[in-house]
């Protein structure tokens, strides 16, 4: 637990002003400088970071793994950072694979994809957006069969 040290309070009209100036906790000091007008403010601006935080905490839980292919094995082993989970597919569960490209709106420049088909129906997209090795991983699949460059709407959808 750590002890929160709060400088310059001012009482105007029944509020509190001012900001916070550092958060001391075991492992060291924190600064942390939040400036707010009154007690709604700073639970506003609270709630900012959490929810900042949150969103950050899910794009990595879904896009942050370890990709292994084991060409000799025919297996992928897939382990989630953050999660630490893991699992391992063989070649044989799966259809095939395919190219496409993915367009990220907030960088508007489009990154190889690599996707893997199970059941006649996309089951994984690799993104070159969060994986530099796309080529690489590319590569490794040459053993499945191959169902060439596909097409997909905004959605994520398979363009017909």
């Amino acid at each position: 637990m750590g002890i929160l040290d709060v400088d310059s309070i001012d009482r105007v009209n029944g509020d509190i002003c001012g900001y916070l100036s550092r958060m001391q906790w075991y492992s060291g000091t924190i600064e942390a400088r939040i400036k707010f007008k009154n007690e709604k403010e700073l639970v506003e601006q609270i709630l900012t970071v959490v929810l900042l935080a949150l969103f950050i905490f899910c794009i990595f839980w879904y896009h942050v793994k370890i990709i292994v292919i084991d060409t000799m094995n025919k297996t992928i082993f897939v382990k989630n950072i953050v999660l630490r989970s893991s699992k391992t597919y063989s070649f044989s569960e799966f259809d095939g694979y395919f190219d496409s490209t993915t367009q990220h709106v907030n960088i508007g420049s489009r990154y190889d994809t690599v996707g893997l088909i199970k059941n006649n129906e996309v089951f994984w997209k690799i993104d070159g957006y969060f994986y530099s090795n796309v080529e690489e991983l590319k590569s490794g699949l040459k053993d499945l069969k191959y169902f060439g460059f596909i097409k997909f709407d905004f959605w994520g959808n398979p363009k017909k």
